[in-house]
């Protein structure tokens, strides 16, 4: 298994290449230092494992919101925050709003004539002559 160096920013990382099966030669040292690594990392892949994964790390909050903003500073941030979350807003465009529009009437006409017919039919149908018979059979 050979093991390849790389350096990002301050950190270096060790990225271990499966895909060769022998080691370069002077490798020695290097793959006895990967195999204490690969140790190491299998041991945190099984504490990664456990239910427990240990304390989670606070998160770090702002200055601002640790001093508790009141009156018209708290009141500037909000008006910052709600600007922010503005420009996070995507709009649709005209040919959209005018599909969805025409869609909304269609479906409010559509209700409306559903329920005058409902209307209609329990009105003349099934009151109508029960009201009918009420007035000939009760009256004086």
């Amino acid at each position: 298994m050979a093991i390849k160096k790389r350096k990002k920013g301050k950190d270096s990382k060790i990225r271990v290449d499966k895909s060769s099966s022998s080691p370069p030669a002077g490798a020695a040292e290097s793959d006895e230092q990967g195999k204490k690594e690969g140790k190491a990392e299998s041991v945190s892949a099984q504490n990664t494992a456990t239910k427990d994964p240990g304390p989670k790390p606070q998160p770090q909050s702002r200055p601002e919101e640790s001093k508790g903003l009141t009156g018209i500073a708290a009141y500037i941030e909000f008006l910052k925050q709600v600007r922010i979350e503005y420009r996070k807003i995507t709009w649709p465009d005209r040919r959209q709003i005018i599909q969805e529009t025409w869609t909304v009437l269609i479906l409010v006409t559509f209700i409306t004539l559903l329920v005058l017919g409902y209307d209609w039919v329990l009105g003349n149908i099934v009151f109508g002559p029960l009201e009918h018979w009420i007035k000939l059979n009760m009256s004086p």
